[in-house]
């Protein structure tokens, strides 16, 4: 969320107070002449992302996520690898003479053999005639070409959607069977808004 004009008082209190009355928190935005008063404004801004002096600047290195109702988790930067790994917590009994302290191990386990998304859009833009589930389609059929698997070889489909409105029952089912899974192959379709996508790839490890 960027202030309007009209918000850039003096009482920074007041401005920080308005712009986290808000039930989403995935941008923001702030412009000053002071830099050193812009990064304790930035920490106290509940957003994912907050921008200085500049809007919509992304880097493959910077995690980017939202706070509240933005979303759960963070895609890209070493922050989206954790959605990947398995921590593991040892706890010997404390009656052994050779106890240590317990221990948290991280086990990377988790192999990503391809990845794929369908392409980003606009509003009544080229895809627009395109059903969401036909996109879907195409994701799960590259998917598979690039890991070098069959359609008879998946035990599972998780497929992240957002505004389903229209679309008909279970999307992700709609898009494995066009793509060739068989109809035996259960599917789930996960709608979590900013966070399906990074919800979807952590939901088979669960």
């Amino acid at each position: 969320m960027q202030l309007p004009r009209s918000l850039q008082a003096d009482k920074d209190d007041d401005v920080i107070r308005r712009g986290n009355d808000t039930s989403f928190g995935l941008e923001s935005g702030i412009w000053t002449r002071d830099i050193n008063k812009a990064h304790p404004t930035a920490h106290r801004l509940r957003a994912g992302t907050v921008w200085i002096n500049c809007y919509s600047v992304f880097d493959a290195a910077m995690p980017f996520g939202g706070y509240k109702e933005s979303g759960w988790g963070r895609e890209v930067g070493h922050n989206a690898l954790d959605n990947y790994l398995e921590t593991k917590s040892v706890s010997p009994s404390s009656r052994s003479p050779t106890t240590r302290k317990a221990e948290e191990v991280v086990m990377q386990e988790a192999v990503i053999v391809s990845g794929v998304r369908t392409p980003v859009g606009a509003f009544a833009g080229d895809f627009k005639d395109v059903p969401a589930t036909e996109l879907g389609a195409h994701a799960v059929r590259a998917a598979l070409q690039r890991a070098g698997i069959s359609g008879d070889e998946v035990e599972e489909v998780v497929l992240g959607c957002v505004l389903q409105a229209g679309l008909g029952q279970n999307p992700a089912r709609q898009s494995a069977i066009a793509a060739g899974i068989p109809k035996e192959v259960p599917s789930t379709t996960i709608n979590m808004l900013c966070g399906s996508g990074l919800n979807r790839s952590r939901s088979p490890r669960r």
